[in-house]
């Protein structure tokens, strides 16, 4: 098992593993759903209103999941393996990492089938994580990198990032508090530090 979530709006917990992902119910021991793919899956995320389960896969693939009728599609041709995933929280944009670059593809209406993704770029090392935030009824998305740099974006207002904040060691991982206030990251060389979003 390489990842394993609550699915919003139910009361399943889904696993990811090499060869697809299930959705299991408390106190049942065999899956309710499976959604067999032929992939090593690397991890896994779901979007908050529950309708689509996206995966980051070993082969440089997305591969995304409608919850509702278990309708799959692939988005190929990265240069790298796919780790690090964020769906916003009105769920109509899903955040892609993979080395240096940042891809925002649009889930609103029927899906990201037949769109291009939005590509942000600012960072020169692999980005590590990413987390969506909202202060103020403004939405964000914050990313960090090997490169030390934690970005704060604002896709839908321009390409370019609102703020830029320079570490002096390689971030790893992220986390946002719910009131999207503070924003906490830890290094390569275990030091945590914090950050306030203004």
């Amino acid at each position: 098992v390489t990842s394993i979530l609550w699915l919003p709006q139910s009361e399943l917990a889904v696993t990811a593993c090499y060869g697809g992902i299930q959705s299991l119910r408390v106190k049942q021991s065999t899956p309710l759903k499976r959604y067999a793919w032929k992939g090593s899956i690397l991890t896994l995320v779901a979007a908050p209103n529950g309708k689509y389960l996206a995966s980051g896969n070993q082969d440089n693939s997305i591969h995304v999941w409608r919850t509702s009728s278990g309708e799959d599609f692939q988005m190929e041709g990265y240069p790298s393996k796919v780790k690090v995933l964020a769906f916003s929280p009105n769920s109509q944009t899903l955040a892609t990492g993979f080395g240096p670059a940042v891809l925002l593809w649009d889930f609103s209406g029927k899906g990201p089938g037949g769109k291009k993704p939005q590509a942000l770029k600012g960072h020169t090392g692999t980005v590590t994580d990413l987390a969506f935030t909202e202060q103020r009824g403004q939405r964000r998305l914050v990313s960090i990198a090997h490169d030390g740099m934690l970005c704060t974006w604002a896709p839908h207002l321009s390409p370019g990032t609102v703020t830029a904040t320079a570490t002096d060691a390689p971030l790893e991982c992220l986390a946002v508090d719910p009131r999207g206030r503070l924003l906490v990251a830890a290094d390569r060389y275990g030091q945590v530090l914090a950050f306030l979003h203004g």
